[in-house]
């Protein structure tokens, strides 16, 4: 099974949360494009011979909005990423704890104890995060 495939497998095991997650970041990246439109709207009808007044009002109301809705975004796209990386580490390692315990005793662990629980704490890790950060390149 090659990386790629496990690593959707992963995702399809709590899509849901995977494609939420994947879509509050994508959100999180189109933000910072919001204030530049706002603003450009907001100079736009400035420079008008008679701007209304009132037009101007609405880009800085949206202005602060986008920041708030901003910062729920970010609030909410930080538990939808961390529960998806706590939810895949532990199956990970459920499944690896598994097999371990399925084998004979000697041929349980190809290595030294030592070696097993890096493995299991590390390389796990360095699974689950490349996960949550399968769309972050798309984004930058």
């Amino acid at each position: 099974m090659t990386t790629l495939r496990s690593v959707l497998a992963l995702a399809r095991f709590r899509l849901w949360l995977f494609l939420l997650s994947s879509g509050l970041v994508s959100c999180f990246y189109v933000f910072p494009l919001v204030p530049g439109l706002l603003m450009r709207d907001f100079f736009d009808t400035l420079a008008e011979p008679a701007p209304d007044w009132d037009a101007l009002r609405l880009p800085l109301v949206l202005l602060v909005a986008a920041a708030g809705a901003k910062l729920l975004t970010l609030i909410a796209g930080n538990a939808a990423e961390r529960s998806l990386n706590l939810i895949t580490n532990t199956l990970l390692r459920r499944n690896i704890l598994e097999h371990l315990l399925r084998q004979p005793g000697a041929a349980a662990l190809p290595a030294s104890p030592g070696e097993a629980i890096g493995r299991l704490r590390d390389d796990v890790q360095a699974v689950g995060w490349a996960l949550t950060w399968m769309l972050d390149p798309v984004g930058q």
